[in-house]
C-alpha cells in the first residue's frame, strides 16, 4: 500500500496509455515537434522529442520519417541551416561567397570536415 492506495489502484492501464497519447503526446508532437524546417539544434531537440513519442506510440512510419529528418532531412526547406546530422557535420569542398549556392565557389585542394 502506498499512501492509502493499493498497488492495483496505482497500476498503469491501457486506458492510461490511450489518454496519455491522446491528451499529451499527439498534440505535443503536432503543435511543437512536427517540422523538418527548424534551425540547427532547434531542429534536433524537437525531432528527438517526436522520435521518442513515436516509439512510445509504436508508430513505425512516423518514427522512420523523423529518423530521416534527424539524419539527412532531404525535405528540409533550408539545407544550409537545417539541423540534421548531415548538415551539422559537413565536408567543405569549396570556398563560397556569402549568399552564394553551396559548392559554387573556388575548390579547395583538400576537403575540410567540420
Amino acid at each position: 500500500m502506498t499512501d492509502g492506495y493499493t498497488e492495483e489502484e496505482l497500476a498503469w492501464t491501457e486506458e492510461d496509455t490511450e489518454k496519455f497519447i491522446t491528451n499529451f503526446l499527439s498534440p505535443e508532437v503536432e503543435v511543437f515537434q512536427y517540422s523538418p524546417d527548424r534551425f540547427m539544434n532547434q531542429h534536433l531537440y524537437t525531432t528527438i522529442g517526436a522520435m521518442s513519442a513515436y516509439l512510445f506510440m509504436d508508430d513505425a512510419e512516423s518514427y522512420e520519417k523523423t529518423v530521416e529528418w534527424f539524419t539527412v532531412n532531404k525535405s528540409g526547406r533550408d539545407q544550409g541551416q537545417n539541423g540534421s546530422i548531415k548538415r551539422l557535420f559537413r565536408e567543405i569542398t569549396t570556398i563560397d561567397e556569402v549568399g552564394s549556392k553551396e559548392g559554387s565557389g573556388t575548390p579547395l585542394a583538400k576537403p575540410y570536415s567540420c
